[in-house]
């Protein structure tokens, strides 16, 4: 599996919902993510990954781009399918940082590939977009617990 795989998963997985998704090409600037997505006036970012490894890679570029985009009130995410146990995963962008250093993080959705409800994906997205971390705690890494009501 390869990202373009996955990014024609997703597409195909939410054809009905009326998304209006943008895939950004690399050029686009350093650290952009690989989709934009706006459904029902939601806006959100959306990193592609796929695991071949136990590491997940980001550049450094990545990382910074979801932290300032985060502290200016963005909704970031990070899907990673991993087609050696044939599961999807969606993160917070708040958590780049533990994703490279340990992995040790739980993911805020799941799902086996084969029988993916990509809508259930595009729920998640927006059930945690309505509560986002306070942008200190981005600055800091994400570390922090503070949480806030996002209007």
């Amino acid at each position: 599996m390869k990202e373009a795989d996955l990014w024609r998963k997703i597409r195909n997985g939410t054809k009905s919902l009326g998304i209006h998704w943008s895939r950004v090409e690399s050029w686009a600037g350093p650290g952009v993510p690989d989709l934009n997505g706006c459904y029902k006036g939601h806006e959100f970012w959306i990193e592609l990954k796929v695991r071949r490894s136990k590491r997940i890679v980001f550049r450094p570029h990545q990382m910074v781009w979801h932290y300032s985009r985060l502290k200016a009130g963005g909704s970031t995410f990070i899907v990673i399918g991993d087609p050696r146990s044939g599961v999807v995963d969606l993160y917070p962008g708040s958590v780049v940082r533990r994703l490279i250093e340990d992995g040790a993080v739980d993911p805020i959705w799941s799902s086996l590939i084969r029988k993916c409800d990509w809508r259930a994906l595009v729920e998640a997205i927006l059930d945690h977009r309505s509560v986002m971390k306070d942008p200190r705690s981005v600055v800091d890494g994400g570390d922090r617990n503070d949480n806030k009501e996002v209007a």
